[in-house]
């Protein structure tokens, strides 16, 4: 692999921790967003509105920002 000639192994390690780390908090976050307002299978608008903010860490940002001020106000 050509990334093992730029980077020492402790080094690509690391770097895999972190990677693997944000992917941990970003799949958190989604779920922590199905279980505050879960998808029923049959409906067709939820599910594609969960699956959006998984395959989309852009839109699962957004809708935890407008989510912590729903939740700040109450």
């Amino acid at each position: 692999m050509q990334i093992r000639k730029i980077l020492k192994d402790d080094d690509l390690h690391s770097v895999g921790c972190y990677v693997q780390t944000c992917a941990h908090i970003e799949h958190l976050m989604w779920l922590y967003m199905w279980l505050e307002k879960p998808a029923h299978p049959k409906d067709e608008a939820a599910k594609k509105r969960i699956m959006e903010l998984r395959l989309s860490t852009t839109s699962l940002i957004d809708h935890c920002e407008k989510h912590i001020k729903k939740i700040s106000d109450r």
